[in-house]
């Protein structure tokens, strides 16, 4: 089974790590719900986010779509998959699941969510095409 080949993300998993990505999700929160207005997302829609990390966008996107929507955070990281369950749980997001894969092999259909995300992946992979061909499917 094919997998990413990623570099380290070298930040880490502390709770430092944690207030500087609730800070970054904070700074770019204006432009993110203006992005997600531009496309069109409907509420009752399913969304996958790819190497959601432990915080981002996900909140959003579980807004977008409402309750009768549901958001997917993929992240490969155990680490950060147990921090966003904290944090979802923080948050009372009852639309958002974390699924611990791969995102070359996640076992999630293709073609079965109306928007696939990600948002500061790329820059920790070598090989982009492989994932961008699979967000695409």
């Amino acid at each position: 089974m094919e997998r990413l080949e990623a570099t380290e993300y070298v930040l880490g998993g502390s709770e430092a790590e944690l207030k500087r990505l609730r800070a970054q999700a904070a700074e770019h929160e204006a432009t993110a719900r203006w992005l997600l207005g531009q496309i069109g997302l409907r509420r009752g829609s399913r969304v996958l986010d790819v190497g959601c990390g432990p915080v981002g966008i996900v909140p959003l996107l579980a807004e977008a779509v409402g309750p009768r929507g549901q958001v997917v955070g993929l992240e490969r990281e155990p680490r950060f998959v147990q921090m966003a369950r904290a944090e979802i749980s923080r948050l009372g997001l009852t639309n958002v699941t974390m699924v611990e894969a791969d995102a070359l092999a996640s076992g999630l259909e293709d073609g079965s969510f109306d928007l696939v995300h990600e948002r500061l992946v790329m820059v920790n992979l070598p090989e982009r095409t492989k994932l961008v061909a699979k967000m695409a499917a």
